[in-house]
């Protein structure tokens, strides 16, 4: 099992801090979310990463208000932090699974490549698919349909750690049969990656399936008996 480092007690505080601060100068959520925007557009135009914004807005989040307005306004045309759409994600995920649902989908099928791919990485990553739910296997399913290798690497980490799980094995397998594969050898490389040692057991899956991934992998015509699968 994957394990996840702890931010310092001392980083923790000083985020706690900035955000107690934040929400008393602006009571209004609409504000907090502008005023932040506003940051992070300055510290991206000036070639700064804002490391500290992935904790300070996942904070921010532990307030429903918040979270609310932040969700609705990142599937506006005017979000400029579409990027950071996985954030409001997993905060739904921890106390709604309905609107973790909702928004996952959501945030899975939008035009924008940037909010599918801080989906993929806040559905597919971290210990959430340790112990994964429905609503995860639904939002991957969802993603798997996407186009962008930057996505779908980022996908088939998920379907792999789906398949681990022996209640999701089956569902995991149906998503990695649906993808469509891009003429791009490196993600060909990730989705083969399924089917090893990281995700479901080559050695369990029937003739008929391997034969089915074995078409997805190599664009010709493939003889129905069994071939080797990668280890």
């Amino acid at each position: 099992m994957t394990t996840y480092k702890k931010l310092p007690d001392s980083t923790i505080k000083h985020t706690d801090e900035a955000v107690r601060r934040l929400r008393i100068l602006y009571s209004d959520p609409k504000r907090q979310i502008k005023e932040v925007e506003g940051l992070l557009n300055q510290a991206t135009e000036f070639g700064i990463s804002a490391n500290g914004a992935t904790s300070f807005l996942s904070k921010l989040c532990k307030h429903l208000d918040f979270l609310e307005e932040f969700s609705s306004y990142l599937l506006s045309e005017n979000a400029s932090v579409a990027y950071l759409a996985g954030i409001s994600l997993r905060s739904w995920r921890e106390i709604d699974h309905a609107r973790f649902l909702e928004y996952g989908l959501r945030f899975a099928n939008s035009k924008r490549m940037d909010m599918a791919h801080s989906c993929a990485i806040a559905t597919c990553y971290g210990p959430s698919l340790n112990e994964p739910c429905s609503e995860d296997a639904e939002i991957v399913a969802q993603l798997a349909k996407r186009s962008e290798a930057e996505v779908l690497v980022r996908v088939f980490d998920g379907i792999a750690r789906l398949g681990k799980v022996p209640e999701f094995q089956s569902a995991a397998l149906q998503i990695a049969l649906t993808v469509d594969l891009p003429d791009d050898a490196k993600v060909v490389d990730e989705y083969c990656e399924i089917f090893s040692a990281r995700g479901m057991n080559p050695n369990t899956l029937g003739k008929d399936t391997t034969h089915k991934i074995l078409k997805k992998i190599v664009p010709t015509e493939v003889p129905p008996f069994a071939v080797p699968m990668p280890m």
